[in-house]
């Protein structure tokens, strides 16, 4: 996969996952002649391919074609939570 990393976050995972991920860079690395691999490069693959495969699954969930009615009727159900899109369930509040 070639993604092109133009912004930079600093995270920490626990030292085990480093050292999977230091491993895994260092098989690419032995099988690879072109490019060179590390841990966080592979870290920031993963992230963005669980990203594209969240929202690839977010919409195939969405309806398609569904009119106002039955929209109001999805986003109000009657377990006494409200559903936004995109979102998770949050507990309906009666404002006064």
């Amino acid at each position: 996969m070639s993604i092109e990393f133009n912004e930079i976050m600093f995270f920490g995972i626990p030292e085990s996952y480093y050292r999977i991920l230091n491993l895994w860079a260092a098989e690419r690395n032995f099988r690879s002649s072109g490019q060179y691999f590390t841990a966080e490069k592979i870290a920031a693959e993963i992230i963005c391919e669980f990203i594209d495969e969240a929202e690839q699954m977010e919409l195939r969930l969405q309806p398609d074609d569904v009119d106002d009615r039955d929209q109001e009727a999805q986003d109000n159900h009657s377990d006494g939570f409200k559903r936004s899109e995109g979102s998770l369930p949050t507990p309906d509040i009666e404002q006064e």
